[in-house]
C-alpha cells in the first residue's frame, strides 16, 4: 500500500482588517471633506449674494426714494409760504399740485417694492425689518391722503378772499407736513443704519469665511496627504511579493515573504510561503524518487552482469 507523504494544507485564515476597506474609507473621507468645503463655500457665497442683492434691490431704492420725498418736502414747505404771500400766483399752485401727485405715487412704488421683496425667500430678520418699513410708509401715505382735503379747503378760502383763515390753515398744514418729514427722516435714518450694519456684517462674515475656508483647505490637504501616506504604507508588501515571485520563477524556492500583518497581504504572504514550501518538498520528493530509480537500475545492471558469468560457468560444468 502506497504511503501518502502529502501534508495536510493549513487553512488560510481570513484577514481581520481589509486593505480595500481602508483605502475606500480614506478616499471616501477625502471626498466628504472636499464636499463639505464646497458646500460651505456655496452656502456662504449664496448668503452674501442674497444680502448684497437685498441691499441693492430694496434698501438702496427705499433710501433714495425716501430722500427724494424729503427733498420734495423741503421745497414744498417753501412753496406753501409763497402760497400764503401770493395766493394768486399760478406757478406756485402748479408746483404744489405736482408735488401732491409725486409724493403718493413715490410712496406707492416704495410700498410695492417692499411687498414684492417680502414675497421672496429672504431671512426672517430682513422680512421683519421690511414689514416695519412698509407699515411706516403706508402710514405716511395715509396721512398724505388725509391732508388732501385740507389743500382744497385752503384753495377755497383763498378763492373767497379769506386770506387770514387760509394762512392759519397753511401753518397747520405745514406743521402736519413737518411731522411727516420727521417720520420720513426716521425711515431714511433706519435704512442707512441697516445698510451700514449689513455691510459691516457681510465684511466680517467675509473675513471669517476666508479664515475658515483657509483652515478647512489646509486641513483637507493634510488629510489627503495622510491618506496617501497610509495607502502607500498599506500597499508596500506588493513590491516584496513581486520580488519573491520573480525569485521563485528563477528557480529559487527558498524565497520567503515576511508580512507581519493580519490583512489580505498578510494572508497572501502566508499562502505564498506555504506554496514555496510545498514546491520545495515536491522537488525533494522528485529528487529522492529519481535517486531510488537510479539505484534500482544500477542494482539490476550489476545483477545482470554477475548473472551472465555464473550462467556460463554452469553450462561449462554440465558439459
Amino acid at each position: 500500500m502506497q504511503k501518502n507523504d502529502e501534508r495536510p494544507s493549513r487553512p488560510v485564515m481570513p484577514a481581520r482588517s481589509s486593505v480595500r476597506k481602508k483605502v475606500v474609507a480614506g478616499l471616501t473621507f477625502i471626498m466628504f471633506a472636499f464636499l463639505s468645503l464646497t458646500v460651505y463655500s456655496i452656502v456662504w457665497h449664496r448668503d452674501t449674494v442674497a444680502k448684497v442683492s437685498l441691499v441693492n434691490n430694496s434698501y438702496l431704492p427705499l433710501a433714495l426714494g425716501t430722500s427724494e420725498i424729503r427733498a420734495t418736502q423741503l421745497v414744498f414747505n417753501t412753496m406753501m409760504d409763497r402760497l400764503a404771500d401770493a395766493p394768486n400766483l399760478s406757478g406756485t399752485r402748479e408746483w404744489i399740485d405736482a408735488a401732491r401727485r409725486f409724493r403718493p405715487s413715490m410712496l406707492r412704488k416704495l410700498s410695492d417694492l417692499v411687498g414684492a421683496k417680502r414675497r421672496n425667500a429672504i431671512p426672517k430678520k430682513e422680512a421683519v425689518f421690511l414689514a416695519e418699513m412698509g407699515r411706516r410708509l403706508k402710514q405716511v401715505e395715509r396721512r398724505y391722503g388725509e391732508n388732501e382735503s385740507r389743500f382744497q379747503e385752503i384753495y377755497d378760502l383763498m378763492a373767497t378772499g379769506k386770506i387770514d383763515e387760509a394762512r392759519v390753515q397753511i401753518e397747520s398744514l405745514k406743521r402736519a407736513e413737518r411731522l411727516l418729514d420727521r417720520v420720513l427722516a426716521g425711515i431714511g435714518s433706519e435704512l442707512d443704519h441697516h445698510i451700514t450694519d449689513i455691510s459691516e456684517e457681510t465684511e466680517s462674515q467675509g473675513a471669517r469665511a476666508t479664515w475658515v475656508l483657509s483652515i478647512l483647505t489646509v486641513a483637507v490637504l493634510l488629510i489627503a496627504i495622510a491618506v496617501v501616506v497610509t495607502t502607500n504604507r498599506l500597499l508596500w508588501p506588493l513590491k516584496t511579493l513581486q520580488t519573491a515571485v520573480a525569485r521563485v520563477a528563477e528557480g529559487n524556492l527558498d524565497a520567503r515573504v515576511v508580512v507581519p500583518r493580519e490583512d489580505e497581504f498578510g494572508a497572501l504572504a502566508s499562502g505564498f510561503n506555504r506554496m514555496t514550501e510545498a514546491l520545495a518538498e515536491r522537488d525533494e520528493m522528485l529528487i529522492r524518487s529519481e535517486r531510488l530509480a537510479t539505484t534500482g537500475k544500477m542494482a539490476a545492471q550489476v545483477t545482470h552482469e554477475i548473472r551472465n558469468p555464473l550462467s556460463s560457468s554452469r553450462s561449462t560444468r554440465n558439459s
